[in-house]
Order: structure tokens, then sequence, then C-alpha cells
């Protein structure tokens, strides 16, 4: 169960679910026996920890990292999963070709994350 706090209108253990069979379909991420994803937050350790969970349920290594951290991954992880982001860790997912994730589509919208699992204002699956 996610905080309280929360706007994803998507739970996150389908999330989890969607995207460990999104990383299959992807050429640079279904070559490799497992992904190992970071979980980025800027202080919402809780929420951070529950989506890690989530993909660690799903056999996904998920850690959980502080979005200041992030400069340090390239690397250490194929996939990231944002609760936030900023512009340098948009620029060091493309740069670095790490994909990025989220169940905000708000993050995908600014630009500042490839992919989003999210209800639409219509409350469709976009």
């Amino acid at each position: 169960m996610l905080a309280k706090d929360s706007t994803m209108s998507v739970p996150i253990k389908l999330q989890a679910a969607i995207f460990k069979q999104l990383f299959k379909h992807i050429s640079r991420l279904k070559t490799l026996e497992g992904v190992r994803v970071a979980v980025l937050h800027k202080g919402d350790q809780v929420t951070a920890d529950e989506v890690a969970g989530e993909f660690q349920r799903f056999k996904v290594d998920a850690k959980v990292y502080h979005l200041e951290e992030m400069k340090n991954l390239p690397g250490k992880i194929d996939a990231v999963y944002f609760l936030d982001t900023t512009a340098e860790a948009a620029d060091i997912c493309e740069k670095n070709r790490i994909l990025s994730m989220t169940g905000y589509d708000r993050l995908v919208d600014s630009g500042g994350v490839s992919i989003a699992v999210d209800l639409g204002r219509d409350r469709k699956a976009k």
C-alpha cells in the first residue's frame, strides 16, 4: 500500500508487473539476466521503499536512492523509477541510455522521464 499522500492513480504492484513485462521488449534490457532498478526520491523514503519492495516481489533487483545520488549510478543500474526528477537526472539517463520510468504522467509530460504507467484525465490507462 502506498503512502496516504501519494497521487499515483495506478497501484505500484500493477506498475511493477507492467514494467517487468516491458523490460522483455527493450532490446538493451532483454539480454540481461536481471534488470537493476534504482528507485529515486527527493525525500519520500516511505513511498520509495514501497515501490522498491513491489519490484522485488516480482524478482527485480530494486534499490532506493536519494535523487542526489543519481550522478553516481550509471554503470550500476539499468533503469530508474522516479518519484521526482530533475533536469540533471533526466540528462544522466539520456546520456547513459538508462530507461527512466514513473507512475506520474506529469513527469513524462515535462520531459523528465521516458515512460509512465498512469491513468489519464479520462481515467483510462496510458
